[in-house]
């Protein structure tokens, strides 16, 4: 079997499948190959897995650094966050195993033909959204699946059902594919998740924008007001589409869209470019409409809770620095305690620290983990300080950077989200300036206290009610900022 011939999931009939990741794909994988008569092996690092809906299964766990198991295997699913270029997979491959995604796999075998397939550093899931939103709207059978909806070759999924389907992709899926829908939209590119990328941000470009130039692609549309796309023209196709932010036009579909902030206008004006170009019937009245109807994604810059005017907002979904600047450009006008970090993937955080600078009103940075040592460690430097033992540091309105500004290093959300109540506090009763704003736009992934960002968000949630509840409770609860 050729390592670059491309496979679906009927080519594994009679072979020898391992699955390496035990994850939502990994699961539907398993089920989908299950109905097709192949029970595959099943492989991960995690222990407890006990049940499959009541079905016998062959599970291995495996050990660090160890992938043994599946040497016996023709080919092997991984999950999409195992690099394709980690030691392991490169150990499969020379044992004669092929190495593949499950996107790869059932790409290869549907009607790429109403497909539309969303990926970029920033705003994937609200483009994805808005595109099925607007479709729905239109009357069209349309569905979002990938990393926003269900996994599309779940048996489970309506995916057959739907006349048009819109994926949500990552890089760590696109870097394995051999095929891709017919419109490709790009919404955004900055240097993210590099510890899978070789540790090089040339290669998560290359592997994220190889989309545009897969088989199958048709039409691309770009997000012309992104710079690095822009710097990146050669990695986009033969004849990419750049939609530009254009006032008449926002003024025209966008007067009563709900979400905040020139970047989700832009996602918006991104999936009205898509559904333009897809060769069905609308009328401009139905898609205005419908623009007036989107309700925002859970943990985007959702609001949470409000207290004295104190607006608590979940921005959980921002796991790198690009959506968590859009974030802070959305509340320029008031007082913002934001909370920051999580996993460190290396990524650079200058341009994010620029902007914490910059913020024209009060700020309080509130840093978690390992991502936000780093954060903190870039802002103090530029302020002649570094780390202390107290982890607390208090900046007058005076130098360089001229906002009043705070800086607490946290060892937990909770403690960070008291200290982040504290000191919007004392902001509430001010007319001088808008309300605070108490976010959580961690700029990184969640891993290293959370199982994803939706535990992490979830917990921010039932932080903020309870400290609220303990609040009206209570009006001699103190919340100290120091």
């Amino acid at each position: 079997m050729s390592s670059f011939e491309p496979l679906s999931f009927a080519d594994l009939k009679g072979k020898k499948v391992g699955i390496w990741g035990v994850g939502k794909e990994g699961l539907a994988s398993y089920f989908y190959l299950k109905s097709l008569g192949n029970t595959p092996l099943l492989a991960d690092r995690q222990v407890g897995l006990s049940d499959l809906d009541g079905e016998s299964f062959e599970f291995v766990e495996l050990r660090e650094g160890d992938i043994s198991p599946l040497f016996s295997c023709d080919v092997v699913i991984k999950s999409p966050g195992i690099s394709r270029y980690c030691v392991e997979a490169e150990e499969l491959r020379k044992h004669g195993v092929r190495v593949v995604g499950g996107m790869a796999l059932f790409l290869t075998e549907v009607n790429k033909e109403n497909t539309v397939m969303v990926t970029g550093t920033k705003g994937k899931s609200t483009t994805v959204s808005l595109i099925t939103h607007l479709l729905r709207s239109l009357g069209e059978m349309a569905g979002s699946f990938g990393n926003l909806g269900t996994v599309p070759w779940d048996p489970s999924s309506n995916f057959s059902d739907c006349k048009w389907a819109v994926i949500e992709a990552s890089s760590f899926q696109i870097a394995d594919l051999w095929s891709a829908g017919a419109t490709a939209v790009i919404t955004a590119l900055a240097p993210d998740h590099l510890d899978w990328h070789r540790s090089d941000v040339e290669t998560y470009y290359r592997d994220k924008l190889r989309l545009c130039s897969l088989p199958g692609v048709k039409r691309v549309i770009v997000n012309g007001e992104d710079g690095n796309l822009r710097q990146k023209t050669a990695l986009l196709g033969d004849n990419p589409y750049w939609v530009s932010y254009e006032e008449p036009l926002v003024e025209k579909y966008l007067s009563d869209f709900s979400l905040p902030g020139i970047h989700n206008k832009m996602d918006a004006l991104l999936a009205l470019e898509v559904v333009k170009n897809l060769g069905i019937d609308y009328d401009e009245r139905s898609l205005i409409e419908a623009f007036s109807t989107f309700l925002p994604l859970p943990h985007r810059l959702e609001k949470v809770a409000e207290y004295r005017g104190i607006q608590f907002v979940d921005d959980g979904l921002a796991t790198n620095a690009l959506p968590t600047i859009s974030a802070l450009r959305s509340y320029i006008d008031c007082p913002v305690a934001i909370i920051l970090g999580g996993s460190d993937r290396g990524i650079d955080y200058r341009g994010l620290v620029d902007v914490l600078h910059k913020h024209p009103r009060p700020i309080c940075i509130l840093t978690l983990s390992e991502a936000g040592k780093r954060i903190a460690e870039t802002y103090l430097s530029d302020k002649g300080e570094s780390i202390t033992e107290t982890g607390t540091f208090h900046f007058a309105s005076v130098g360089a950077h001229a906002q009043l500004s705070d800086l607490y290093i946290c060892e937990t959300l909770g403690e960070a989200l008291r200290k982040a109540f504290g000191w919007a506090l004392s902001f509430s009763d001010r007319h001088d300036m808008k309300p605070p704003v108490v976010l959580l736009s961690p700029a990184a992934p969640s891993f290293s206290q959370y199982k994803n960002y939706l535990e992490r968000s979830e917990d921010f949630i039932t932080q903020v009610k309870m400290m609220i509840d303990e609040v009206e409770r209570s009006q001699n609860v103190f919340f100290s900022g120091s």
